[in-house]
């Protein structure tokens, strides 16, 4: 992984342990951070995984919904402004 994409998954890591991140925007550094949705999650996944607990629990259930905006058609017709 280049450092940018490391860079990314950082900040995509660092957004999910937020009490209540703004999903949209989340998807969006998912969609871009990699290729390949299968390999940005898992780097996520493996990131999460180096959380300590209640943060990791947190960010996990941020982590699905951030997965189901991805699965949404919304998601590509949403637009914020």
């Amino acid at each position: 992984m280049s450092g940018t994409q490391s860079n990314q998954i950082d900040e995509i890591v660092s957004l999910l342990q937020n009490q209540s991140p703004n999903f949209s925007h989340v998807a969006d550094l998912v969609y871009h951070a990699n290729k390949s949705l299968g390999h940005s999650y898992i780097e996520i996944r493996e990131r999460l995984n180096d959380l300590k607990y209640p943060q990791r629990l947190l960010a996990s259930r941020n982590f699905i919904e951030v997965i189901k905006a991805l699965d949404s058609p919304q998601m590509f017709i949403e637009s914020e402004k």
